[in-house]
């Protein structure tokens, strides 16, 4: 729960707020009335009990004012961390019970520097930072580069060595295996409720200097490896109620995602009279003409009603897509090729029970992290290693994995595939929530919830079916990520019989609000059959039926072959895809080659 979260569960409790804080005061009509802060008779701090000011207060007797933290603060004589968990306590919040890969990363080796030189003059001179400044971020110096430290909790996490000259940027280095985080800790005071993020070291000295508690990304604004911050600094940025955003205007799209994951209820983006902070200070714009861009900070917009204008350059991008490719299609198959999952939908995947439903999806699992992407399994019929197994045994090629070989798979999945460890009939309010985290803190971008029957609906429940498909479709839109749902095919009088989206179990809603319909027919006939002949030899284990393609309108059928020793469906032209001689030579192969 982030701090502007917290200030509203204060706002709702106000009442019990002011009775335990000061508890020697009266109520009268929509106000708490007391003499001060030290809980001595009288009216002249006021703390208000209802309506759009709810929790603000003031003392008419000392002007002193703020909101029921700052009252919370005062009266407790806290910082804003301490205070944070002590009204979390109060109110009987816990934290959420998500539990984050514990990242272990290298600690840097203490990098010699010295206290001075041609180096801090430059900083001085050219880029108008004060000593006092410089000292604040603990800067060193080395012959034609700064030492950047990257602290946090007082301990050196990271660092960077920066040449001061444009043309060595490129030899710009950091500590090999060390976290990615946040630059400017070590100037953060405890009681800091705003923050500025904004995208060079430089600039959140600058930011610093101009009176900003500022930030900075660590290698400039972007998207994927760019954000791992988000994820590593996400327990501190949650004590802050808004987060201010300055990026020049290339930094302008990564800073609306970095919203979007932070939360878009508590950031606001700031346009400088200039590019950055820094050239601000360089060309001597005063802290009156920044406090005023401050003033004018936005929040991200999330209205819908839009002139048709707005959307012309979107419009001109979707009309040329050349060189552009925003969707996943698999490629364990070249059919595949015609099976475009785009951010931002929902994909019904069907058959009867038994079918392989799980083990497909476990190979698109698979398949997701070897093109790159972070992918989140909520399979609510099996425990975890029963399913997660297939997943090894498809990296390896073979059912039986030497412990060591496992341990490599597991390393390399390791920040990619996240489980929603449950199994059984799901609150399906904590389902979302715990998508949304993944998403929001570790970045995930592709869910698997198998499947809807554990969802906690009857099967004549259409109502609550479409309820709850349509809140996944709107999940889908809301953080542009896919989400595929596993349901059940109506039985027929033979498992051999072509199936479509209109025998899918329960509601026809399902199909209509879900963007594709794909669906697995397992060809048990030719299991059953005894091929002394080889007569079955081509035939397909699985046809994979595409039902509905909303975006790309292909629909048809693929047949694959099934590997039962590494637990993969194949293209019969190709073979099995070896996911391990990915994992070592970072490119796809097949088994064959």
């Amino acid at each position: 729960m982030d701090l502007h979260e917290l200030i509203e569960h204060l706002r709702d409790n106000a009442l019990e707020v002011v009775r335990r804080l000061l508890p020697n005061g009266q109520q009268i009509g929509n106000e708490w009335c007391i003499g001060n802060l030290a809980g001595e008779p009288g009216k002249s701090l006021k703390v208000r009990l209802s309506g759009t000011k709810v929790g603000l207060w003031s003392d008419f007797a000392t002007t002193e004012s703020g909101d029921l933290l700052d009252l919370w603060k005062m009266i407790n004589n806290q910082s804003t961390i301490e205070a944070v968990k002590s009204v979390s306590k109060f109110l009987g919040i816990n934290e959420k019970s998500f539990l984050p890969r514990q990242k272990e990363f290298a600690k840097p080796n203490r990098i010699k520097t010295n206290s001075a030189g041609a180096e801090k003059e430059y900083l001085i001179t050219q880029r108008k930072l004060t000593p006092d400044t410089l000292q604040k971020f603990k800067i060193g110096y080395q012959p034609g580069r700064l030492y950047l430290p990257y602290i946090k909790n007082d301990q050196l996490v990271n660092y960077k060595l920066f040449p001061i000259t444009r043309e060595r940027r490129t030899d710009t280095k950091t500590a090999k295996g060390a976290e990615h985080c946040l630059f400017g800790w070590q100037s953060i005071d405890d009681n800091i409720r705003a923050i500025t993020i904004c995208e060079g070291e430089i600039d959140a000295m600058s930011a610093y200097q101009y009176g900003y508690a500022a930030l900075s990304v660590p290698f400039g604004a972007g998207v994927g490896h760019k954000n791992d911050w988000i994820e590593n600094d996400w327990t501190l940025l949650e004590r802050f109620e808004k987060i201010y955003l300055a990026m020049d205007e290339p930094g302008q799209k990564a800073a609306r995602d970095i919203a979007r994951r932070l939360g878009i209820h508590r950031c606001l983006i700031v346009s400088l009279p200039w590019k950055d902070f820094n050239e601000c200070l360089m060309k001597g714009v005063d802290k009156e003409e920044i406090d005023l861009k401050y003033q004018e900070a936005e929040y991200i917009d999330p209205g819908y009603l839009k002139n048709i204008d707005h959307f012309t350059s979107a419009i001109l991008d979707e009309m040329d897509n050349s060189g552009k490719k925003d969707f996943y299609s698999p490629i364990f198959h070249s059919k595949l090729a015609n099976l475009k999952l785009w951010p931002g939908e929902v994909t019904i995947v069907g058959g009867f029970s038994g079918s392989g439903k799980t083990t497909f999806l476990m190979q698109i699992a698979l398949d997701t992290v070897a093109q790159g992407h972070k992918i989140c399994i909520a399979s609510l019929e099996q425990r975890p290693p029963k399913y997660l197994k297939k997943i090894i045994h498809q990296a390896a090629l073979k059912k039986d994995v030497m412990p060591e070989t496992i341990h490599e798979i597991i390393t390399w999945l390791s920040g990619s595939i996240y489980v929603y460890d449950h199994v059984g009939s799901v609150d399906r309010e904590n389902l979302f929530m715990a998508m949304e985290y993944a998403h929001r803190r570790f970045g995930v971008k592709f869910f698997i919830i198998d499947s809807l029957v554990k969802c906690g609906f009857a099967e004549d429940d259409y109502n609550g079916q479409k309820i709850f498909v349509e809140s996944l479709t709107n999940l889908a839109l809301n953080f542009g990520v896919h989400i595929y749902l596993v349901v059940h095919s109506r039985k027929k009088d033979s498992e051999r019989r072509q199936i479509g989206k209109m025998d899918i179990k329960g509601s026809g809603a399902i199909t209509d609000l879900a963007s594709n319909v794909i669906l697995i027919l397992r060809n048990k006939e030719k299991e059953r059959q005894i091929d002394v002949e080889g007569k079955y030899k081509n035939e397909a284990d699985m046809t994979l039926i595409v039902d509905k393609q909303r975006e790309f309108g292909w629909e048809g059928s693929i047949p694959f072959m099934y590997d039962p020793n590494c637990n993969q469906y194949y293209d019969n032209k190709k073979g099995p895809i070896n996911y391990l001689n990915h994992l070592q030579k970072k490119e796809y192969s097949s088994c064959q080659e």
